[in-house]
């Protein structure tokens, strides 16, 4: 199944849920080429940069992603009531060397420049901002990629006078949060140079002298030939645990987890600890995504998949069964299983007395699943327990419609279940039931 877009979906729905941030460079776009319409602040902005440059050599960069797209950014970083002013822009001619200009109001409409940022590449990925180092103190956090698509992370602290580079160092990803609840966020990064098998996790926080320090690091799976997400989830003893899905081996996706805690990577579930990582093995065709916070608990799953009853051969089942595993203080262990339409964007979990005793039908021409129990002595399917249906808007609705109960809607999708009444089936389930167990993505 094409899942990869549907994961990075989901694991960007997480890391909003958790509170913190999670970022994996993407592909570079060009520079919009048209000048931007610039309100009133930004025409103050422009006044005062044509004091000290020639506009007419320079062309405004854009980051590429985040919730700060412009070229002009405005933001407290000190917490005075008064914001300061973030410029990109590049000369023309020399557009692999982004630079930034930090400008204060002196009075009312009337700015000047107040510190310079050069040598930040050619494109600006985001820019964002957080307290690293002291609580009511925002850091500048800027990612950015050279003409050779290498990414670095950029932290400048404000004090005073001062802007000070905190850090400059590679990454493939990076992860942001406040791991400890001291009302100060750590970042977390993940690096494999192109002479390396192993991505390394280095943990960055404020350290001795108010600075921003490396205090930790781990190195990750041997062989590791991507690195898929890192996505944030509660682990069983309480702590904020990482969830790193890499591919190993050619196609094959594991899983390693690591907990953050006291300024410390502990592995809970890596190539350094003892709980083997071979359990979260999966073939990538076979695999049905990366790690999800599937019923959006906090605590993240890693789904592995498995024949359906009277499936022979699961790739060349139109659906399969997945099921999703935690890890605890006694080792990976499953906690439920079910059914992923993602073409749809829905789940439907199984409650414990389907295991082994329900396969599934897809009705492609109806959009629709049905549930079925599973005859061992025929190895067909028999008495449909529930079916699931979807439309999007504008499809064509058919009559038979107002027999299903209306289960959810989800922007353009719109979904319905049939329950049958079936007298004496353990197996069935109730109109309530279906409810519970049915997931939106």
């Amino acid at each position: 199944m094409a899942v990869r877009g549907l994961a990075v979906a989901l694991a960007a729905g997480l890391a909003v849920l958790l509170g913190g941030c999670s970022y994996m460079p993407s592909g570079s776009t060009e520079d919009l080429l048209v000048a931007p319409k610039l309100n009133a602040r930004q025409v103050e902005i422009e006044a005062a940069l044509d004091a000290t440059l020639d506009l007419s050599r320079i062309r405004y960069k854009y980051p590429q992603t985040g919730d700060f797209r412009s070229p002009f950014i405005f933001y407290d970083l000190n917490n005075d009531g008064k914001q300061e002013a973030i410029v990109f822009y590049a000369f023309i001619g020399d557009s692999s060397n982004t630079r930034a200009k930090m400008l204060r109001e002196v009075e009312a409409g009337q700015w000047t420049t107040a510190f310079d940022i050069s040598d930040l590449g050619e494109q600006i990925e985001f820019i964002q901002f957080a307290s690293l180092l002291d609580p009511n103190e925002k850091c500048i956090i800027i990612g950015s990629q050279s003409v050779r698509r290498y990414s670095t992370l950029g932290v400048y602290s404000l004090a005073g006078e001062t802007l000070r580079k905190e850090l400059a160092e590679p990454y493939n990803a990076f992860v942001m949060e406040d791991f400890d609840n001291s009302g100060l966020s750590e970042i977390i990064t993940a690096y494999k140079d192109s002479g390396e098998d192993r991505y390394t996790l280095s943990l960055y926080g404020k350290g001795l002298g108010g600075h921003l320090r490396r205090l930790d690091h781990l190195a990750l799976v041997d062989a590791a030939s991507s690195l898929l997400q890192i996505l944030q989830g509660k682990l069983w003893d309480g702590s904020t645990g990482l969830y790193i899905d890499e591919e190993v081996d050619g196609s094959i996706w594991v899983t390693e987890i690591v907990s953050v805690q006291g300024g410390r990577l502990i592995p809970k579930a890596t190539s350094e600890s003892g709980e083997d990582i071979g359990s979260t093995r999966r073939p990538e065709s076979d695999a049905l995504w990366w790690c999800v916070d599937l019923d959006r608990d906090g605590v993240v799953e890693i789904p592995l998949n498995e024949p359906m009853p009277g499936q022979t051969d699961s790739a060349d089942a139109a659906y399969e069964l997945s099921v999703f595993w935690h890890l605890t203080g006694d080792g990976f262990a499953p906690v439920f299983r079910g059914v992923v339409n993602d073409q749809d964007g829905y789940a439907v979990i199984f409650p414990e007395r389907w295991t082994d005793m329900v396969t599934v039908v897809s009705q492609p021409e109806l959009r629709e699943l049905q549930f079925c129990k599973f005859n061992k002595e025929t190895g067909e399917a028999g008495s449909k327990l529930l079916r699931i249906r979807a439309y999007s808007t504008g499809d064509y609705q058919d009559k038979f419609t107002s027999d299903y109960m209306k289960l959810a809607e989800n922007g353009p999708m719109i979904y319905y279940a049939y329950v049958p009444e079936l007298a004496d089936e353990p197996l069935a389930i109730t109109e309530a039931e279906a409810r519970l167990l049915f997931l939106l993505l």
